[in-house]
């Protein structure tokens, strides 16, 4: 979403939520939320070399939240997928994982929009790395959760927080993105390593969606294609 999409989204959540609560708030018409036609979307790029191993070196090691941008970077997951993801949703020794809901802005579990956002993903073992990593640390803090990515305290993420924590904790020490070109990063460096519409079905994308430009069923045959494509795709530049 561009600036002025988010504004329109995050106040759309708020009015629900308030609405819900019986909050006394003005009437907002969803035409008064209109966003300019000549607005312009910031380009999306990806992170280079230099900033993925950056980005996974020990500098970043004490953010608490450093394991679900990584994980990010290597699933190329929406961050409210990564955010709402249990420990049962993955298979780790088949290496799946099943994206069933998503967290959104008003912190609020949802179930994915379309039969594209809940699929089955296959994890490289760059992903497993990591997510061994996020087990290990979460036990270091004697944290027991039901979420892969809580917050220090065992519960669920709230939306905002990974957010404040990628502004103050990421792009203050060199890297100067957002966390969804993360996603970007991810579809960039897969590209040239997966026919699109395994691509395609790895990021949760319809098959009429321009995936290249923005950035059914997925059999145990097309699992072990999108796994052998990704490592080899992480294998060049790690």
């Amino acid at each position: 979403l561009s600036s002025l999409g988010l504004y329109k989204s995050t106040i759309t959540d708020f009015t629900t939520f308030c609405r819900k609560n019986r909050w006394d708030i003005e009437k907002i018409e969803e035409c008064d939320l209109n966003t300019p036609n000549a607005a312009k979307r910031k380009e999306k790029t990806a992170l280079d070399t230099a900033e993925i191993k950056l980005l996974l070196s020990e500098a970043f090691d004490d953010i608490w939240y450093i394991n679900l941008f990584r994980f990010l970077l290597f699933t190329g997951f929406r961050k409210n997928e990564a955010a709402a993801l249990l420990w049962e949703d993955i298979d780790l020794g088949n290496e799946i994982l099943t994206v069933k809901r998503g967290l959104n802005s008003a912190d609020q579990i949802t179930e994915g929009k379309t039969e594209n956002v809940k699929r089955d993903v296959a994890l490289t073992k760059y992903a497993i790395s990591i997510l061994q990593q996020q087990r290990d640390k979460l036990k270091r803090a004697n944290i027991i959760s039901p979420w892969v990515f809580p917050n220090q305290r065992g519960g669920m993420i709230k939306y905002f927080e990974m957010s404040s924590t990628w502004d103050k904790e990421i792009k203050t020490r060199g890297i100067s993105h957002t966390p969804h070109e993360l996603r970007h990063t991810f579809i960039s460096y897969a590209d040239a390593n997966l026919p699109l519409a395994l691509l395609k079905k790895s990021v949760g994308h319809s098959a009429s969606m321009d995936t290249q430009k923005q950035y059914s069923h997925t059999t145990d045959k097309d699992l072990s294609a999108i796994r052998a494509g990704l490592e080899k795709a992480f294998e060049q530049i790690l």
